[in-house]
C-alpha cells in the first residue's frame, strides 16, 4: 500500500485483476479510491460483494487495439505469471490506462542465470513457482524490464517484493510521480471516511518497521 500512495492518490480510479478475497482492493476503497475489482473464482467473488461491498466482476483482460483508458492504475498481485501471451497482456494493460497511468506488478522472480538441474541440487526455494499449466511464464527481473519496456512502459521502478522469492515494480508510459509523506497524508484526510483506514495502516506500518 505504501508503494501505490507513493505514486497515485485518492481518489484515483483502480482496477485489481486477479484480486483473490479483495484485502487489498478493500483497503484500497477505504483510503478514497474508485475501485473496481476481477477475480475468476465466482466463491471469493461471492465473498467480495456480502462481505466487503467491492464492485467486483469475473472480468478479463481484452487484447483487443481497442483504447479503453479507464483506470489510473492497474494491479496485478501474483497474476501476469499464469497469462501465456505476455506481449498481448502488456498490450492490454497499457490499454486499461489512462494517459500516465500505472502499472503495480508482483510475480515470481527467477534468480539471475538459474538451471533447473542446479535449482534441483540446491533444492532451491524457487522450485515451488513451477506450477505446470498455471505459472506458465517466468521471468528473470531483465527479462521483465524489457518486456514492459517493449509495451512502451519505459518507467519502471522496482521495490523489495512482499513476499519472499518475488519481484514487485511500478511502471508507466509517463515519467512516474513521487508523492511526498505530506502530501499523501493530506489527500487521503480530505476525506473523512478514510481518516480510520489510514490510521490502522499507519499503525501497521510502524510496528513492522
Amino acid at each position: 500500500m505504501t508503494y501505490i500512495l507513493k505514486h497515485i492518490l485518492p481518489p484515483a480510479t483502480v482496477i485489481e485483476i486477479g484480486c483473490g478475497v479483495g484485502t487489498f482492493a478493500y483497503w484500497l476503497q477505504q483510503l478514497g479510491f474508485a475501485v473496481t475489482a476481477t477475480e475468476l473464482n465466482p466463491d471469493w467473488r461471492s465473498f467480495i460483494r456480502q462481505k466487503l461491498a467491492i464492485d467486483v466482476s469475473d472480468y478479463q483482460l481484452s487484447c483487443s487495439s481497442e483504447n479503453s483508458a479507464h483506470y489510473d492504475a492497474v494491479i496485478m498481485m501474483d497474476v501476469f505469471e499464469h497469462f501465456s501471451n505476455p506481449l498481448d497482456m502488456t498490450a492490454a494493460l497499457r490499454n486499461e490506462l489512462k494517459e500516465g497511468g500505472i502499472i503495480m506488478l508482483q510475480m515470481p522472480l527467477v534468480p539471475a542465470g538459474a538451471e533447473y538441474s542446479l535449482l534441483l541440487a540446491q533444492k532451491a526455494s524457487f522450485l515451488r513457482y513451477l506450477l505446470p499449466g498455471e505459472h506458465v511464464r517466468l521471468y528473470p527481473k531483465l527479462a521483465a524490464q524489457r518486456l514492459f519496456t517493449r509495451a512502451g512502459f519505459r518507467h519502471i521502478l522496482f521495490y523489495p517484493s512482499i513476499f519472499p522469492g518475488d519481484m514487485f515494480f511500478v511502471a508507466s508510459r509517463r515519467p512516474l510521480k513521487q508523492y511526498r509523506d505530506d502530501i499523501i497524508q493530506e489527500a487521503i484526510l480530505a476525506n473523512p471516511h478514510a481518516v480510520a483506514a489510514y490510521a490502522a495502516l499507519e499503525n501497521f506500518r510502524r510496528l513492522i518497521a
